[in-house]
């Protein structure tokens, strides 16, 4: 190649490094445009009555279930309010009733321990004692679904009362064990690294966080996680929608149980007194 023609190339190399470059300071400032944009667009998402949704519906239900109206900053849940949403199935009130017939009404026998289908149950002299890690509402799960096997530990006379209240709660619906998935293909944001899932699951006793997973990977965000989320808020709202109103069917089926196993303490406690 003569050295006239090496020039040539030389300066067409050179001169289009030049425009790539310019470009790549085009880009990099386009880049940096977007990225502040995007930053902007999430607190303006942040705000919007789309990213509220989810505390609307909680709120409304909470002020719903408990008749009390908390104060509160949107977007915001108080203590108080996690109670309420923990006790939306009146779970507390079915652990109060069988916890206040078995306290102290134990055989002379001393502690009982009871091992069915390899589920350890514990209960002490003094009455129920929940043996870690268990919840309270899985001992209380326990306790119902093996009560023919717990009845015989227990004192003649709260033994009848004891099987006909646990029958009654053999159709106590739980919080916890309801589910509301779809499955499909939902993208979420890791920073500017996208990842499709294809299920998201709302948490029945956790209902301000969602869960996503594909294959074996399974992440939990917060509802109000907007930079990870704020593609998907259409199908959680539709969601959460869905969780308030079967919520309020099971609260609804759950007050007829709880009134039913009242009536029946309320008989062996005025029996009692006799």
């Amino acid at each position: 190649m003569k050295g006239e023609e090496l020039v040539e190339e030389l300066r067409a190399c050179m001169d289009r490094l030049q425009h790539l470059k310019a470009l790549a300071d085009n880009l990099y400032a386009e880049i940096e445009t977007l990225r502040r944009r995007i930053r902007e667009g999430i607190e303006r998402l942040r705000e919007s009555q789309l990213c509220h949704s989810w505390w609307d519906v909680l709120t409304e239900l909470i002020e719903t279930t408990s008749g009390a109206k908390a104060e509160r900053g949107r977007g915001e849940l108080l203590l108080s309010d996690l109670d309420v949403i923990s006790n939306l199935d009146l779970f507390d009130d079915l652990d109060n009733i069988l916890t206040r017939l078995m306290s102290s009404r134990l055989r002379d026998d001393c502690t009982v321990s009871i091992n069915v289908d390899d589920v350890y149950i514990h209960i002490g002299i003094e009455g129920i004692d929940i043996h870690p890690p268990d919840s309270r509402r899985v001992f209380i799960k326990r306790l119902i679904k093996y009560a023919e096997e717990i009845a015989p530990h227990l004192r003649e006379t709260i033994r009848e009362t004891f099987l006909e209240l646990t029958a009654l709660a053999k159709d106590f619906k739980f919080l916890d064990e309801l589910e509301i998935v779809r499955e499909g293909s939902f993208r979420a944001w890791f920073g500017e690294v996208p990842m499709i899932f294809n299920k998201i699951k709302l948490h029945s006793s956790l209902p301000y966080s969602v869960e996503l997973s594909k294959e074996d990977v399974t992440y939990v965000f917060g509802v109000n996680q907007v930079e990870v989320l704020f593609e998907l808020y259409d199908v959680i709202n539709e969601m959460l929608r869905e969780w308030a109103a079967k919520v309020l069917e099971i609260r609804k089926h759950n007050e007829e149980i709880i009134r039913k196993m009242k009536n029946v303490l309320a008989v062996y406690i005025l029996s009692e007194k006799l």
